[in-house]
Formats: structure tokens, C-alpha cells, sequence
């Protein structure tokens, strides 16, 4: 595999872990897939959410609110990779409510766009704009 290829294995990981972290309460190792003064803005919520402790509090809050959600990240594709250890990706996220009883149902349809840096061999959010596909930027 090539050194692309090889990048792009690791953001589908760094994905997987996100999304795997935040739909099990795992606030600390979703916040630690940013880099500690990483950003994370959607029109979903009032306010961007930046550094360490502001984005475990976030994580926490988006758990208790919402139990039973699945983040599902697909597409997954890198849009530029200008110099060594910097990336901008994008994908799709699907946010599934999966009740206990009943029909799983897709609450959003986004697209994340993400400022990616690499630390200590591996990738970190620096930056995700979320944007909400029915409501435009």
C-alpha cells in the first residue's frame, strides 16, 4: 500500500474509534480524538465546542441526552493533503436512533468536513465543521 492508501486506513480507524466512543459514553477517548485545543462546530448545537474539557463535557451531555444512538461515518474521503502530517478530509455521518423496541430511525444525514493533524503517528481532529444536509451551510 502506498503512503495515501495507508492515511486513509488510519482516518477510517480514527472515524470507527469516534464514532464507537461516542455512542458507548466513552466521553474522554472521543475528546482525546481531537487535539487538545480541537474544535467541533455543527448548526446542530448553539455554540462551537473547543478544547479538551469543553468537548468531554459535550460528549458526556450528547450521551445522557441521546441513548441508543449510532453514528454511522461512510464515503470517507480525502480532499487534500498539502503538507506531511496535515489532511482534510470529508464523509457522510448518519446519526441512527436504534430503540429498544421498534425501527431504527435516521435522526440526521451530514456531511463532516475535518482539519486533520498527525501526533506522535496518529491522526487528530484539529477541526470538523458539521453541516446539516437539509439546512444547507
Amino acid at each position: 500500500m502506498n503512503g495515501f492508501e495507508l492515511t486513509l486506513l488510519a482516518v477510517m480507524q480514527l472515524y470507527g474509534a469516534q464514532s464507537r466512543a461516542i455512542d458507548t459514553g466513552d466521553a474522554q477517548m472521543w475528546a482525546e480524538t481531537f487535539i487538545p485545543d480541537g474544535c467541533f462546530n455543527s448548526p446542530s448545537y448553539p455554540e462551537p465546542v473547543t478544547g479538551r474539557e469543553s468537548l468531554i463535557y459535550f460528549a458526556k451531555s450528547f450521551t445522557n441526552k441521546s441513548p441508543r444512538t449510532r453514528h454511522v461515518i461512510t464515503n470517507a474521503h480525502i480532499t487534500s493533503m498539502a503538507a506531511p502530517g496535515q489532511a482534510t478530509t470529508s464523509a457522510y455521518l448518519m446519526i441512527v436512533q436504534t430503540p429498544v423496541q421498534g425501527v431504527a430511525q435516521i435522526l440526521r444525514l451530514t456531511t463532516i468536513e475535518d482539519e486533520l493533524i498527525k501526533i506522535d503517528g496518529a491522526w487528530k481532529v484539529a477541526r470538523r465543521q458539521v453541516i446539516l444536509e437539509n439546512k444547507g451551510q
